[in-house]
């Protein structure tokens, strides 16, 4: 048995094969349970159908001129080529986990180039498998494929500079450029590659260089590597320099950029930006089980005193810097674009370096006691005084796993210990580093005490963050899709008939939306989006009213008092909302949705016409006390029309309101209570257009109440 466990660890594809099978495994049990999207993700998957209809690397459709990166689009064209969306958009999930999966490959490779067993270059591909970022695999992202993509890059850097040539810096070059198609922020790779070259070749020749053949002698080893191997490397950063500097003298390097074109002119150091950049780095720690980062710390810290060997100088180097430049080029972008927000996708490429930080630390330092107290310091001080806060959410653990993670298990278990202490109103941060600072302590005393069992003691540390890992990404995954009792999980809903609009007309058939607000903007905006991604026959979008909640740009349309919908054009399909509010169209229903709040008609090609249309609501439903509604009827074949008015109340509302309808033969005084809808229904009469008014009154007791009466649907018989 234990001859054939030696056997197979000596078959690296095995072995690697095996740990990117059970990554992907697990990724794919967790991804394909997902039955939401995110609003990203409709701009995504609209290239990629552009991408599949037009074969090509790069298209401006949909939004391709501001976006780029379209990689991710690229890899999943094929799915929405020859599928519809539904079924494309499961096979992009199970893209997804392999896709992340595949990750633990250029870590492996990554590993044997610094490490010096194969042994420990397992390890840190196991964790690499492991790590709670595998849920971004739940979405259709653009991090899905940047992620292995930046994990070759940072191969390929490490090869290049530890075996410099012009092939290795040509690999170099290719592997960057396919990093930023994936994602536009890894740009940032090839400045710090070039200035990684400059800072390993010096580096290495003033401190362990020096040491073994004289300060001179290293410096002209150094010149002459970098002028003889990295010839090509010299070559590309001129040009480079020379583009982009052509880029910002026209003007044009802003709108190569995209949407992040603005942050060339916003502040070098924005508000928030440091403490974006530490909360990030205090949760990229908890997220990966704590010693990683802090060993990779220390590893960059005792290397720059004096480093082992070339190949760990290379990577001590490579890693500290990268580390570095993302956390402070994300920070200043979130502290200008979303206010300091943390988002750990925007920061999580780091983590091939920090898995593999954690086996050179501990492995290939002379003193990892020493490596983990240096690193522990830095650490333990960073953690100690974050200041962040946030509401753990389904879309939190997605994107931001290690935060939510901290805030939802392992901040309360150090609140019950700092209560226990006697210090109830301890920061949960200074309490995590105080943990941080007892748990490198307690390793540190190992490694000293058990000196010739070292492996036993790397093996251990190494399993316990593989274990902490673990159990934050089963855990994080699980509340992705299923959620808590607080929050709704991304897998709780359904995905079949969610294509109803093509399963009606088909894919290919235009069809436009006639968007209105439906309650709460956010919930609008997600009935709206959810019938764009779901059907690719949705190609046009106008709304009654702003702010529009459609992702197709949608201008604001006017209807005329006789009912005439004016600047739409005479779509032959068209998506209304089925309630009524503010106008019913007239055409024949041809489906609705799975949830009944829209529907589809067929108007015949004609210019639209509304059957009954409801002026002087708020864009969400509400009547002003100030002035009346008017609900207009333009034309009815019988003398009579039957009128059905849902009505509400905000449920908190200490009283009722009362409405009065006035006009086409009414004249009625209705009371609604706030403790549930009211359906009334009404018979107005008269000759051409019927038209009554609406006016909502409030309680002489309680004037100051600024919420009314919500029209919640409208029906109309007889027309």
């Amino acid at each position: 048995m234990a001859s054939a466990a030696r056997r197979a660890a000596d078959r690296p594809v095995l072995v690697v094969g095996v740990l990117f099978a059970l990554s992907a495994a697990l990724a794919a049990y967790f991804a394909t349970q997902i039955t939401s999207f995110e609003p990203d993700a409709i701009g995504y998957t609209h290239i990629a159908i552009a991408l599949g209809d037009r074969p090509t690397l790069v298209t401006g459709q949909f939004g391709g001129h501001d976006r780029l990166n379209q990689l991710y689009s690229l890899t999943i064209a094929p799915f929405y080529r020859l599928f519809g969306n539904v079924t494309a958009y499961h096979l992009a999930h199970w893209w997804n986990a392999l896709a992340m999966g595949s990750t633990v490959v250029p870590v492996y490779l990554l590993a044997r180039e610094v490490l010096a067993r194969r042994s420990a270059a397992y390890l840190a591909a196991a964790l690499a498998a492991i790590v709670p970022w595998l849920t971004l695999s739940s979405s259709e992202l653009t991090e899905v494929i940047a992620y292995p993509a930046c994990a070759w890059s940072l191969y390929a850097m490490q090869r290049a500079l530890v075996r410099p040539s012009w092939r290795a810096d040509a690999l170099v070059i290719v592997s960057v450029a396919v990093a930023t198609f994936g994602r536009l922020q890894l740009a940032i790779l090839g400045p710090v590659f070039v200035v990684t070259v400059v800072v390993h070749e010096l580096g290495w020749a003033l401190t362990t260089g020096a040491i073994d053949s004289g300060r001179r002698e290293a410096l002209r080893v150094a010149r002459r590597r970098l002028q003889r191997d990295h010839v090509l490397l010299v070559v590309a950063a001129a040009l480079a320099l020379v583009a982009v500097a052509a880029l910002v003298a026209t003007g044009r390097l802003q709108r190569l950029l995209g949407f992040y074109g603005n942050t060339l002119d916003g502040q070098l150091i924005p508000t928030g930006m440091w403490r974006n950049a530490q909360a990030n780095l205090t949760f990229l720690t908890w997220g990966i089980g704590v010693l990683p980062m802090v060993l990779t710390v220390g590893l960059v810290l005792t290397c720059a005193i004096a480093a082992p060997a070339r190949r760990v100088h290379a990577f001590a180097c490579l890693a500290g810097l990268t580390l570095a430049v993302i956390l402070i080029t994300v920070a200043r972008i979130d502290a200008i674009f979303i206010g300091a927000v943390v988002q750990e996708r925007y920061v999580m490429f780091v983590v091939p370096l920090l898995a593999v930080g954690l086996l050179a630390g501990l492995a290939e330092t002379p003193r990892p006691a020493l490596t983990l107290l240096l690193g522990g310091v830095v650490v333990v001080a960073l953690v100690a005084t974050t200041d962040y806060q946030m509401v753990p959410s389904s879309f939190w653990f997605l994107v931001s796993p290690g935060m939510t993670w901290f805030f939802e298990v392992i901040a309360p278990r150090l609140g019950e210990v700092a209560g226990a202490l006697g210090d109830d109103a301890m920061s949960r941060f200074a309490a995590g580093g105080y943990a941080i600072a007892l748990g490198c302590a307690l390793v540190a005393a190992a490694f000293v005490v058990a000196r010739r069992r070292r492996a036993l003691v790397v093996v251990t540390a190494v399993g316990a963050a593989i274990m902490l890992c673990g159990a934050g990404t089963v855990y994080s995954f699980n509340r992705v899709v299923n959620g808590s009792a607080a929050y709704r999980g991304l897998g709780t809903g359904r995905v079949a008939g969610n294509d109803w609009i093509d399963r009606a007309v088909g894919r290919d058939t235009p069809v436009t939306l006639l968007a209105s607000q439906l309650g709460q903007v956010s919930d609008s905006r997600d009935t709206w989006l959810a019938a764009e991604f779901w059907n690719r026959s949705v190609q046009a979008a106008f709304t009654l009213s702003s702010p529009y909640t459609t992702w197709h740009p949608a201008r604001v349309v006017h209807v005329t008092g006789g009912g005439r919908v004016l600047g739409v054009g005479t779509p032959a399909y068209v998506v209304v909302a089925a309630r009524g509010v503010p106008l019913a169209l007239a055409g024949r229903e041809v489906a609705r949705s799975p949830g009944g709040a829209l529907r589809l008609l067929d108007t015949g090609g004609r210019p639209l016409r509304a059957t009954w249309v409801l002026h002087g609501l708020s864009d969400d439903g509400w009547l002003a006390l100030d002035r009346p509604a008017t609900l207009t009827i333009p034309a009815h074949r019988a003398r009579c029309a039957g009128v059905r008015l849902g009505l509400a109340v905000p449920a908190g509302s200490p009283s009722g309101r009362s409405l009065r309808v006035r006009g086409a033969g009414l004249d009625r005084a209705i009371a609604v209570t706030p403790r549930a809808a009211r359906t009334v229904a009404l018979r107005a009469c008269g000759s051409g257009p019927l038209r009554l008014t609406l006016a909502a009154r409030v309680p002489q007791t309680a004037p100051d109440l600024g919420a009314t009466i919500r029209v919640v649907s409208v029906s109309v018989a007889g027309i």
